[in-house]
């Protein structure tokens, strides 16, 4: 919808993967995939609760699988690389 009705060009980030609302109706691997898939750039969860090492590990062999099934194109996952090295380069080497 912030992209395609809004015309949002900027990087998208999540809420906290982990709040009740999505938690109790996703896993956390899952929840990442669809934002992903939706077009969210940078996903965010609060390590309150995890093992920050833990929940990165599995957030990571998701999303590899994700792309390498073909449920997760790898242009997607390109695309929020692009935005966000776009605007570190913008704000940090101008």
């Amino acid at each position: 919808m912030l992209k395609k009705d809004l015309d949002f060009k900027g990087i998208i980030f999540t809420d906290s993967l982990l709040m009740g609302a999505i938690s109790k109706n996703y896993k956390f691997h899952d929840a990442a995939i669809l934002s992903a898939k939706a077009g969210v750039d940078v996903l965010l969860y609060s390590a309150n609760k995890y093992d920050n090492k833990s929940i990165v590990d599995e957030v990571t062999i998701a999303l590899k699988f994700a792309i390498s099934s073909g449920d997760l194109p790898i242009e997607r996952v390109e695309e929020s690389f692009e935005k966000i090295m776009n605007k570190k380069l913008q704000y940090f080497y101008p």
